[in-house]
């Protein structure tokens, strides 16, 4: 349902990582992604289900290596 629900408010990407407790979605507005997580925090509320979210931009760099001594 939250895949559905991603997609329908513009999703670039979904996935589910792990057994399934962290799911992740790229969006190319801010705008896009607090609709969705309104839409989702519903769902979870209704179903009596704690959630939390993590907003992050994406690292345009890539890796980097770290001289560490």
């Amino acid at each position: 349902e939250v895949k559905k629900l991603s997609q329908e408010h513009g999703s670039l990407g979904f996935s589910i990582s792990g057994s399934g407790p962290t799911m992740f979605s790229f969006f190319r507005t801010k705008t896009d992604t607090k609709a969705l997580q309104e839409s989702i925090e519903a769902i979870y509320k209704e179903a009596g289900i704690g959630l939390l979210f993590h907003e992050s931009g994406i690292n345009h760099k890539g890796a980097e290596l770290l001289n560490v001594k």
